[in-house]
């Protein structure tokens, strides 16, 4: 299986050089050249995503795989679109080069500006700070019209009936066993009654990333912090980004420590010091569980989903990333289970 996804990535290469020598070198104002070279970058997880150089310039081409059986609509139209809405305040690399055609490649493509910068791992306080200041920024752009974007609908109300879905959902798989289920059961009762009556509080919205994971957050040479993979974009409530970044099963996939309790209100105090949001807090107080417990089988379902061998042959190079699902399903699971069962 190794060497028929290394075969694929390979055909992927040699493809996509044919596709700039047709029409993408003209598409981004270069004349025709000889120099182009394309290195792999890390996978994500619905797109492969590579370094082109061309004429020592370099930039970023993402290609698009397919979506998930409805659970995650993958549109390279969505991400350049949200790219471009944010360009103006320089938190993220410029969108350059959107082909949906799918011509010379059976991907539909993007190409954006080249950032020098790696992962974030140090979590020290100047880079929590810096991250908040970044968020703030985000959530603080006027727009318009934001019918490009998608709409998040994270109030309470909304999310009761997401995890109600879930959890119904549950009920018809054959690996999720009547215990698990019966906890799930018990874990959304426990919500419903700490959210009856439901809480009054200013519901704000948004441009937000809805993806805070480490890998998502570069760290350049000179200190400065960017954003990158926007394919989950939407227009929302700002304190779900602000949950995600400091909660530990959101963050699996590319931390290895995280946020104690001082660090979470340094990065809230500094986004709220940037950013006025009075019911910030209350917000993500009464969400939390709701979120954790949608991202807990939403987690379980992708895992199982893969063992099963259900996801797209595309996919199934990304062991590495189904299985941190399994961890982030226990991990949500458990926070739960203490916080609610105990």
């Amino acid at each position: 299986m190794v060497c028929l996804y290394s075969t694929v990535k390979m055909m992927t290469r040699d493809l996509l050089i044919k596709y700039l020598k047709n029409s993408g070198l003209k598409k981004l104002g270069f004349k025709n050249t000889e120099k182009i070279t394309i290195k792999d970058l890390p996978k994500g997880m619905w797109s492969s995503n590579f370094v082109i150089t061309i004429d020592s310039k370099k930039f970023v081409i993402k290609t698009y795989m397919s979506s998930q059986k409805g659970i995650f609509v993958n549109s390279s139209r969505k991400e350049f679109e949200a790219m471009k809405v944010i360009e103006k305040i320089g938190i993220a690399p410029k969108p350059l080069l959107l082909d949906e055609s799918k011509e010379t490649i059976p991907y539909e493509i993007m190409i954006q500006e080249y950032i020098d910068g790696t992962p974030i791992k140090d979590l020290n306080e100047d880079n929590i700070k810096k991250v908040a200041v970044l968020l703030s920024k985000l959530h603080s752009i006027k727009i318009k019209d934001i019918s490009k974007l998608e709409k998040k609908d994270y109030r309470i109300e909304t999310l009761l009936n997401v995890a109600q879905y879930m959890v119904d959902s549950c009920s018809k798989q054959d690996y999720v066993k009547d215990d698990l289920l019966s906890k799930f059961k018990k874990i959304l009762d426990k919500i419903k009654k700490k959210l009856t009556p439901l809480p009054k509080f200013e519901e704000k919205e948004s441009i937000i990333h809805t993806d805070m994971i480490a890998g998502n957050i570069l760290v350049l040479k000179n200190g400065d912090i960017k954003l990158v993979d926007w394919q989950a974009c939407g227009f929302g409530d700002p304190a779900f980004d602000v949950w995600a970044f400091t909660n530990k099963a959101f963050n699996l996939w590319d931390l290895d420590v995280f946020m104690n309790d001082k660090q979470k209100k340094i990065f809230i105090n500094e986004y709220l010091k940037n950013r006025e949001d009075k019911d910030l807090v209350n917000r993500i107080e009464a969400k939390k569980y709701l979120w954790i417990l949608i991202l807990s089988i939403y987690s379980l379902m992708q895992y199982e989903e893969f063992k099963l061998g259900h996801v797209d042959k595309t996919l199934m190079d990304r062991k590495e990333k189904f299985i941190k699902y399994e961890e982030a399903y226990e991990r949500g699971f458990q926070e739960l289970k203490e916080n609610l069962l105990s």
